[in-house]
């Protein structure tokens, strides 16, 4: 399942820092709804960081590898390919999402039914869902659509 999109988040582009502006951010954060791809494709910027939760600080570097002319109907942005699934929402960072895999992947593991109960199905680590992903991406608004993807990922084909 996709993260349900109620942490903090930033992207980092070259020194800049967008996401969320608020007037307490220190330093200050540009307004993440600002971000043009193809001005930044324009400025020769390649790649960009993006980190979800500060808690648990899960870090993504984006890649611009190759841009294509926008075709006509189609919706935009899009997800084109990835891999693995993403870590579970509240896991508890790099060493929780550890324990979890582990617990997870272990009938016999002290923590299994615990994990399983709390995360509510079997976790494949390996899966990547790029059609149930991509509806995501499309939709644009993801923290309005966030919670109902959560509620019917099963029913997405």
């Amino acid at each position: 399942m996709p993260w349900e999109c109620y942490h903090l988040y930033e992207f980092l582009i070259d020194d800049e820092r967008y996401g969320d502006p608020h007037p307490e951010n220190d330093p200050p954060m540009l307004d993440a709804g600002t971000i043009d791809l193809a001005r930044l494709v324009e400025r020769g910027v390649g790649g960009l960081l993006y980190i979800y939760d500060f808690g648990d600080y899960w870090e993504h570097l984006i890649a611009i590898e190759k841009v294509f002319d926008a075709k006509t109907g189609a919706k935009y942005p899009r997800l084109v390919g990835g891999e693995r699934q993403a870590p579970p929402e509240d896991v508890g960072g790099h060493g929780g999402f550890e324990n979890f895999l582990e617990a997870m992947s272990n009938p016999k593991h002290p923590e299994h039914r615990t994990m399983l109960d709390w995360h509510g199905k079997k976790f494949d680590p390996e899966a990547f869902y790029l059609k149930r992903l991509g509806k995501a991406v499309c939709i644009g608004e993801a923290e309005e659509f966030a919670a109902d993807l959560y509620e019917n990922w099963d029913e997405i084909d």
